[in-house]
């Protein structure tokens, strides 16, 4: 049986995305595509960042939202699960009862602000061990570098150990808590987290296919090559698993890692699906991340 919001969904969308419940979503048809990431920086590692020039950063508020949204967009808005924030979108946390918010940091001014973190705030009386970090995000890596040392010079008020935040591995962020070191905890869910379904192949592959045009063509793989390729994809004679297409759409696997029991029957075919679904993180693809503001 078919739970009611999957039903309706099916309707309206060819592959519904959500964030599932471990081992219950899987018996519907819905297949992890989404890893996380969390991104721990000791205080110690934040002494090789540069220092932060006079007036570099500074204490954003609410006003900056719109520009917060158009910064995201831009830096995550075509990553694979990302979410695209509209004009309304605003799930910043505020300060309530038992409810930390956040503190806003952002580097940049208006149209040139490049760079921003979320910084939750601490309660009196509770003192963990670490900054959480709920989002950071930043345009070039050398703005990631003078956001993480303003996060560490205020972990080094609180007397914190260090900072932690989720990132997806590519981005401007991660590289620069790479190049200072880190620890770096990657978590597959077998059977939850970020979840899609396959429901209607053939309107999914009509959505899909400019996507399926312009990795090919940064692959330099001819039209005329994708043509039966195309066919058989729509026709489940090339990846006829519905769970493996979505993995492959969206990155969270390369067309490589896919069982060869599992590609289809037609080995001539497998160049073109190897442009196709390179895996996130690659020239071509970038790593698929859910955000945590946008989750639910």
């Amino acid at each position: 049986m078919i739970p009611r919001p999957v039903g309706s969904a099916a309707r309206g969308v060819p592959a519904p995305c959500l964030y599932g419940i471990a081992d219950f979503y899987p018996r519907f048809g819905f297949v992890t595509c989404q890893r996380d990431i969390e991104w721990r920086v000791s205080l110690y590692n934040t002494r090789r960042l540069p220092v932060v020039p006079e007036g570099a950063l500074r204490a954003g508020s609410l006003s900056d939202l719109p520009a917060l949204r158009a910064l995201f967009n831009s830096v995550h808005g075509a990553r694979p699960w990302s979410v695209v924030r509209a004009d309304h979108w605003d799930r910043i946390p505020r300060t309530r009862e038992w409810n930390p918010g956040v503190d806003i940091v952002v580097a940049g001014n208006g149209d040139g602000l490049t760079g921003y973190a979320l910084i939750e705030e601490t309660f009196l009386g509770w003192r963990p061990k670490h900054v959480q970090v709920h989002e950071i995000v930043a345009r070039d890596q050398a703005t990631a570098g003078m956001l993480l040392a303003g996060v560490a010079r205020r972990a080094r008020r609180l007397d914190h150990e260090r900072i932690v935040f989720q990132e997806p591995g590519d981005s401007a962020v991660a590289r620069a808590a790479r190049g200072i070191g880190c620890e770096a905890v990657h978590r597959h869910y077998a059977a939850a987290g970020g979840m899609a379904a396959l429901l209607d192949r053939g309107r999914f592959l009509d959505a899909f296919e400019p996507e399926l045009a312009r990795r090919a063509a940064a692959a330099r793989i001819a039209t005329a090559a994708q043509v039966p390729a195309l066919a058989a994809l729509r026709g489940g004679a090339l990846l006829p698993g519905g769970g493996d297409l979505l993995q492959l759409a969206f990155g969270y696997e390369r067309f490589d890692d896919v069982p060869e029991e599992r590609r289809g029957n037609d080995s001539g075919l497998w160049d073109v699906a190897q442009a196709w679904f390179p895996g996130g993180g690659s020239r071509v693809l970038a790593e698929p991340f859910g955000h945590a503001l946008d989750q639910y």
